[in-house]
């Protein structure tokens, strides 16, 4: 895993994106990314930048 500005190595456990389109008919429109981690070990604590489960 390689760390981001949001997100330090030791937090990258069991992590997970989904990327849902804004407008299915019109890609350009863009994406919506629901980010999810566990803190510090597998199974710890959730951590994300999205609360909505997709």
């Amino acid at each position: 895993m390689v760390p981001v500005s949001y997100q330090k190595a030791e937090d990258l456990n069991c992590v997970r994106a989904v990327y849902k389109p804004v407008d299915s008919t019109n890609l350009k429109a863009g994406l919506t990314v629901f980010n999810y981690a566990n803190r510090g070990a597998v199974n710890g604590p959730v951590d994300g930048t999205s609360q909505a489960q997709p």
